[in-house]
């Protein structure tokens, strides 16, 4: 759990759920009634044991700046986005029992633009934000 913490700033950045620790920002979210009713694609569960992981952006801003997690050899690399169009979206599968830091950070053009991040676990939403920056965090196991 160390490693999460180090990166949202310590334990006050962090809220346990069911197996899963969420942090958005500095400022730990709640997640009771965000199961929203994702699309068709996003339901499908795989039946090995496996997750699949999505990450999702929309929002008012025409592109955006950023950069994603996704899994490389077992460790967390970090990908960025320079100038990419909305809505985004990106997902990927881990194995069984696999560790992961999710983390989605966008920020738009300007001050009037804004921007809503998803980070998803199967079809459970584990993370989600608006706003002009977002920064959202999620450990999954």
């Amino acid at each position: 759990m160390h490693r999460l913490s180090k990166l949202v700033g310590g334990a006050a950045g962090l809220a346990a759920l069911s197996g899963v620790l969420v942090a958005c920002g500095n400022e730990p979210t709640t997640l009771s009634g965000t199961a929203g009713t994702p699309s068709a694609a996003a339901k499908v569960e795989p039946s090995d044991g496996s997750v699949l992981v999505r990450y999702e952006l929309t929002g008012t801003a025409v592109s955006i700046d950023g950069s994603y997690a996704e899994p490389s050899d077992g460790k967390e690399k970090m990908v960025e986005l320079s100038s990419i169009p909305l809505p985004w979206r990106k997902s990927f599968t881990l194995p069984a029992k696999q560790f992961f830091v999710a983390g989605l950070v966008a920020q738009g053009p300007n001050l009037e633009s804004t921007v809503s991040c998803k980070i998803m676990k199967d079809s459970e939403i584990v993370a989600q934000q608006t706003g002009t920056t977002v920064d959202c965090r999620a450990e999954i196991s």
